[in-house]
């Protein structure tokens, strides 16, 4: 829904939080990630590996510090979805598996890229090199 559309519907309905405080949630919430578009033919989303996976890392070594200094372990997920007869997804997604919670739960999955599009390798290799690249920079 567009700003001007949902600014009319505050102003015929009560109790709607008013556009300007959606406009500021919205700005503060896009301050928290940098989205890219994906290359390649199928439309997609990414955001920086790097960044997130050190987030991440910083918010694991605060409630462990007894981690500082080792090795932490990183496990990629990539899977496909079909959503309906013609539309697919492909996502990717890390997990620290130094956490002690299961890291079978999706709970502590972090969803770095999203393709619209069939989950074949031709997929992969155009939409998400430079995920793929990130990646392997990444020690």
């Amino acid at each position: 829904m567009g700003d001007d559309v949902y600014h009319e519907l505050t102003m015929m309905a009560e109790g709607l939080p008013k556009s300007y405080l959606i406009k500021q949630s919205r700005a503060q919430f896009n301050k928290t990630y940098h989205i890219e578009r994906t290359p390649g033919k199928y439309p997609g989303a990414s955001i920086n590996f790097t960044t997130t996976l050190q987030d991440h890392v910083r918010e694991l070594l605060r409630k462990e510090p007894e981690l500082k200094g080792s090795k932490i372990q990183v496990k990629l997920s990539g899977d496909g979805a079909r959503m309906t007869r013609t539309t697919n997804f492909m996502m990717m997604s890390f997990t620290l598996l130094q956490l002690n919670e299961s890291v079978m739960s999706s709970k502590h999955n972090r969803t770095v890229a999203i393709i619209n599009g069939p989950e074949k390798y031709e997929t992969l290799k155009t939409s998400l090199s430079p995920f793929f690249h990130e990646v392997n920079q990444t020690y």
